[in-house]
């Protein structure tokens, strides 16, 4: 949804004077999406399996909702001109690594050398796990309160890298 009752950055005023926040649902946004992605599995003797993947991606879009609205994702300050609202997206992570085992028990049936209880209580079982890390996602900065009509978020004074 975007502000159609927005004015233009040349100082035209709104199209309908005396109304807020015209809300439309308008297709306005696009994105981009790039990976690559590792995988290394290895099945050991002894029944052990691992399997390990990193993935290492960007996604970059102009609107990251179809229903987006400033109260969430600050959403596009101008409608006029959307390719300043282009960054990263809300959903990208660009760094994820997961490692998984799974561990057959030696109790089963080609084990011969136990019997009994053990065999009959462990035997054919399995034990597995899962670990997962991954990098943080994005976010925006808004400011508390909305300009009548529009979007706000704050004012860069200083390039934020800087201490």
């Amino acid at each position: 949804m975007v502000n159609a009752n927005q004015a233009r950055p040349d100082g035209t005023p709104a199209p309908f004077d005396g109304v807020g926040k015209v809300q439309v649902i308008r297709a306005i946004g696009d994105s981009t999406y790039h990976s690559g992605q590792f995988k290394l599995e290895k099945r050991f003797g002894e029944g052990l399996f691992l399997l390990g993947s990193y993935t290492w991606s960007r996604s970059i879009d102009t609107v990251s909702s179809a229903m987006f609205d400033s109260q969430f994702t600050g959403g596009v300050q101008n409608i006029f001109d959307v390719k300043q609202n282009r960054g990263p997206s809300d959903w990208d992570v660009p760094h994820r690594f997961s490692l998984s085992y799974v561990y057959d028990l030696p109790y089963g049936r080609g084990d011969r050398s136990r019997g009994g209880a053990l065999k009959s209580l462990f035997g054919n079982w399995q034990v597995s796990g899962l670990f997962v890390a991954r990098s943080g996602m994005p976010g925006t900065v808004t400011v508390g309160s909305s300009i009548p009509g529009g979007d706000a978020r704050p004012n860069l004074l200083h390039d934020p890298n800087l201490p």
